[in-house]
């Protein structure tokens, strides 16, 4: 078994543990996208 339970997670098949951790990595790839909007704030207008 790879990941694939982690890769299915979005269809709500996964296990617990799996979806902690992708929450986590999205929350920490969310986290460094802030900060740098912060740094770079043109960057907020290509996203919009």
């Amino acid at each position: 078994m790879t990941g694939n339970k982690c890769l299915e997670s979005h269809s709500g098949v996964c296990m617990w543990g799996c979806c902690v951790v992708q929450v986590i990595q999205l929350n920490t790839q969310w986290a460094v996208l802030k900060a740098e909007l912060k740094i770079f704030p043109q960057a907020s207008d290509l996203l919009a």
